[in-house]
């Protein structure tokens, strides 16, 4: 709801990330972990798009 009263597009969605995947590039986690993070990532990112 925090975003609700910005224009979220999906090309904000994809540069937000693209520097998200470099940060969890940075970390030192296990596989699993890795692949959960991305997801969740990928996951918030896609639901906060309220704009074309």
């Amino acid at each position: 709801m925090r975003h609700v009263h910005y224009a979220i597009t999906p090309d904000m969605r994809d540069r937000w990330v693209r520097h998200m995947m470099a940060a969890v590039d940075t970390l030192d986690l296990d596989a699993g972990q890795d692949d959960t993070m991305r997801e969740y990532l990928v996951r918030a990112a896609d639901f906060m798009v309220n704009a074309d």
